[in-house]
């Protein structure tokens, strides 16, 4: 909807039906998309350019990411945990709200948003580990 645009990233070469999610980590954007058969996180640099995927066979929204674990909502009340390096899932834990709309991992808390509530809150990380 914008006029102009410095940079559009080229996703043509992607099977998806939606982006849920995106968070900049060590120097990359990472960027979650749902598809109908698969969803996976990709990976590119801050040109556009595609790094990598990796499959996540779940169906998730929001993402933040901290120490190289990627944190999502599953269906609003589980926070899932997924060790990218390993490509692995962690223990869920509950979700700080089961009302969210946006996650962000920051000086060793996980904001939250809850929309019902109008709301944001943090806990601290320490209590998801």
């Amino acid at each position: 909807e914008l006029d102009d645009t410095d940079l559009e990233f080229d996703l043509s070469h992607l099977d998806y039906q939606s982006i849920s999610g995106m968070e900049c980590w060590e120097n990359y954007l990472y960027v979650m998309f749902s598809g109908e058969q698969n969803n996976y996180i990709t990976k590119f640099d801050y040109e556009g350019n595609y790094i990598s995927s990796i499959p996540y066979s779940r169906d998730n929204s929001f993402l933040t990411i901290d120490s190289g674990i990627a944190y999502s909502y599953d269906y609003v009340t589980t926070l899932s945990r997924f060790e990218l390096s390993t490509k692995t899932f962690l223990s869920d834990e509950q979700a700080p709200t089961s009302e969210g709309e946006g996650i962000r991992i920051h000086n060793n808390y996980l904001f939250f948003v809850d929309w019902k509530k109008q709301a944001i809150g943090y806990i601290p990380l320490y209590e998801l580990k």
